[in-house]
C-alpha cells in the first residue's frame, strides 16, 4: 500500500506503528482489498483507503470461557471529505442488514489455513 494510500490525503497506519510490530507485514492478499499493516501470530490489522474512506480491520484470537480461542473482528471507518461523511451517513442502514458473521466465518478459516500458522490452542501460553 505504501506510505499514502489515498493519494496523499491519509498516511498509512503502518507508518505510526513500534518497529516490532512493523516487521510483522504478512503478505499482501490480492482478492481482499485491504493492505496488511501488521500480522503477528494471534492477531493482524489490515488497511484500506481511498479518497472516501480510510478503513482499518483488525483480527484477533481472544480466549473463549471454555479454554479455546475464538475470533474477533473491529473495524475503524473514518471518512475523508464531505463525501466521505455523505457516504458513510447514506451506507449506515446496510450495515445493520448484512450477514457479518458470515464474512467473519470466511475469514477465520482462511486464517486458520495459512502458512506457518502455530496452533490455535497455543496461542497465548
Amino acid at each position: 500500500m505504501g506510505g499514502s494510500p489515498a493519494g496523499g490525503r491519509v498516511g498509512s497506519l503502518r507508518e505510526r506503528l513500534p518497529a516490532d510490530l512493523r516487521e510483522t507485514p504478512g503478505p499482501k492478499d490480492p482478492n481482499i482489498p485491504f493492505s496488511p499493516v501488521y500480522v503477528p501470530p494471534d492477531e493482524c490489522a489490515q488497511e484500506s483507503a481511498n479518497k472516501t474512506v480510510h478503513d482499518i480491520l483488525h483480527l484477533g484470537w481472544v480466549p473463549s470461557s471454555n479454554g479455546e480461542y475464538e475470533l474477533r473482528m473491529a473495524a475503524l471507518v473514518k471518512p475523508n471529505g464531505l463525501f466521505g461523511r455523505l457516504y458513510l451517513a447514506a451506507i449506515k442502514p446496510i450495515g445493520y442488514v448484512l450477514d457479518d458473521a458470515a464474512m467473519t466465518r470466511r475469514w477465520e478459516r482462511a486464517w486458520l489455513n495459512r502458512p506457518g500458522l502455530l496452533s490455535v490452542r497455543s496461542i497465548g501460553g
